[in-house]
């Protein structure tokens, strides 16, 4: 088992590099996770910082597990990768 973080342009760019590296498809209903896949899609980020005024960190941001998936370095040049945060907005449970 091993974990990501994406934070991509935008739902559709999110989508789109998930089927570009096989892992999804795209399915009459939306999109199709492949076996061993789990995304949280969280959407943009939303923080208070010091002076307790809103900030807003752009893109649409998700956590990644794949569960028996080792991924290509093809894959993840593909895969809006960023580093583990510091502090995760959402975790698995």
């Amino acid at each position: 088992m091993t974990d990501y973080w994406l934070r991509a342009d935008g739902l559709d760019h999110l989508h789109a590099s998930l089927i570009a590296t096989g892992l999804a498809s795209d399915g009459e209903d939306g999109l199709l996770l492949a076996a061993g896949v789990n995304l949280d899609v969280i959407g943009e980020i939303v923080r208070y910082n010091e002076d307790e005024e809103q900030e807003v960190i752009p893109g649409c941001h998700a956590n990644l597990r794949l569960v028996g998936i080792e991924l290509t370095q093809e894959q993840q040049d593909e895969l809006p990768l960023i580093p583990a945060p510091n502090h995760p907005y959402r975790v698995w449970a």
